[in-house]
């Protein structure tokens, strides 16, 4: 008798736990998968800004101001290796200042 009610409370520790598991590891991975889409989002939000001033070619200053202006809430821009980055874009220009590239 003590030898069933021994395995009853193993197997009832042993899939509580594995529950417990599962809903802590369901709980990352929406978490991931929010954090993805908002910051695709973003990306989406500012590619659409500089969209509409490629078309015209404009210069290198207008177009990262419009990715500024789509999210004002990052911080300046920088270059880094031959791309300007922007929030989540990095820009490339030639050395006249019309656009080339986003990444």
């Amino acid at each position: 008798m003590k030898l069933i009610m021994m395995g009853l409370v193993i197997a009832l520790v042993t899939t509580n736990a594995a529950w417990l598991y599962k809903s802590m590891d369901h709980g990352v991975t929406d978490m991931y998968q929010t954090q993805v889409c908002t910051e695709r989002e973003e990306a989406l939000a500012q590619s659409l800004a500089i969209v509409r001033l490629a078309k015209g070619r404009k210069a290198r200053e207008e177009m990262v101001g419009a990715a500024r202006a789509a999210l004002p809430q990052f911080g300046e821009p920088f270059e880094k290796e031959g791309y300007v980055h922007v929030g989540r874009l990095a820009l490339a220009f030639d050395p006249n200042g019309a656009f080339i590239d986003v990444h």
